[in-house]
């Protein structure tokens, strides 16, 4: 496995926070996020890190259980669209 090297923004985010152990994709509707959040060992425990506009900030996991919802909502709503598509 490669490994790529670090980005600008998650350089900042290793020096502030600690070593990045995992990138994931977060998708954002209507909002001025950045697309990735990072789960971030600081030695003694495990924090989640977000950006906006390359500024990272520590936050809760209430904000992944939100977006979940958000998620299953726009795949309901795509749902009915292609039903309602289909059906004429």
């Amino acid at each position: 496995m490669t490994v790529q090297p670090l980005t600008s923004i998650e350089k900042r985010i290793t020096e502030k926070f600690g070593n990045i152990l995992k990138r994931f994709k977060i998708l954002y509707h209507g909002w001025e996020m950045d697309g990735y959040g990072y789960v971030v060992n600081s030695g003694d425990k495990n924090k989640l890190i977000v950006t906006t506009h390359n500024t990272p900030t520590e936050v809760d996991t209430s904000i992944l259980k939100e977006k979940i919802r958000e998620y299953g909502d726009a795949i309901l709503e795509t749902g009915d669209i292609i039903k309602m598509l289909n059906d004429e």
